[in-house]
């Protein structure tokens, strides 16, 4: 699997994502994350969230798995909140994940 995806929001920009290769070891600073499942052309987007920090997409991480198929977490680093929100907003608008966490914005 790739280390860096790129995830499309409605608007047209797209967001590119690193791979978080252990779910227990993310960085405590705040982001974007989604969970996939496939690669490449098959890549779906199952999940899509945020938090003031990314350990936060730890919590959802096994109900990711369990309940959607969830093969790989991928991070974007954002301190900004409202960019956060932003960007959030665009890839569900575009992806309609399944799994929505986002704790900082009350979702």
């Amino acid at each position: 699997m790739s280390d860096f995806i790129d995830v499309p929001g409605v608007s047209g920009v797209h967001y590119r994502f690193q791979r978080a290769p252990d779910p227990n070891a993310l960085p405590v600073i705040a982001g974007n994350f989604v969970f996939v499942r496939g690669e490449g052309p098959a890549l779906t987007v199952v999940g899509v969230g945020t938090g003031e920090t990314l350990t936060s997409a730890r919590k959802r991480w096994a109900e990711a798995v369990s309940d959607y198929g969830a093969e790989a977490l991928f991070v974007r680093r954002n301190v900004s909140r409202r960019s956060r929100q932003l960007e959030h907003r665009d890839i569900v608008e575009q992806v309609h994940p399944a799994l929505e966490a986002a704790e900082d914005f009350g979702e």
